[in-house]
């Protein structure tokens, strides 16, 4: 069940109120702490239980422009950044995880399935293109 936060009664002052007490309002909120930023988290409704609650809680270093074609759009470096940089977010994301003591962050594989025979060059393209990241 969530943690029900008690409604403000009384005026607050703070430096920083962040809306919204999703995982994108919770990770900012995390990070002003941990750097000594007093902050507050404002939600209409129970924190978590919008649309992160609705979500599938994937995370995959794979952003939504396959990397074969982002190299073609912005460059091979800022590509593999781009990629790069997704992945350091999951593992910081499990870092988070392990230092707050929530147990149900998980690992798991990727299984890529083409409907149709052509699409799979894509997904060989864009393998091709990472394994040069490394």
């Amino acid at each position: 069940m969530p943690y029900n936060y008690a409604q403000f009664s009384s005026s607050i002052t703070t430096e920083v109120i962040i809306l919204g007490g999703g995982i994108s309002g919770s990770l900012a909120a995390y990070y002003l702490v941990n750097n000594g930023i007093d902050c507050v988290v404002l939600d209409g409704r129970t924190i978590g239980l919008g649309s992160t609650c609705a979500s599938t809680s994937l995370l995959q270093y794979e952003i939504d422009t396959p990397l074969h074609r982002l190299i073609h759009l912005t460059g091979y470096q800022n590509a593999v950044q781009a990629y790069q940089l997704c992945l350091e977010a999951i593992y910081k994301l499990e870092a988070i995880a392990t230092k707050i003591g929530f147990k149900d962050f998980q690992k798991k594989q990727s299984l890529y399935y083409a409907a149709r025979k052509r699409m799979s060059f894509g997904f060989a393209r864009s393998i091709l293109s990472g394994s040069k990241m490394n």
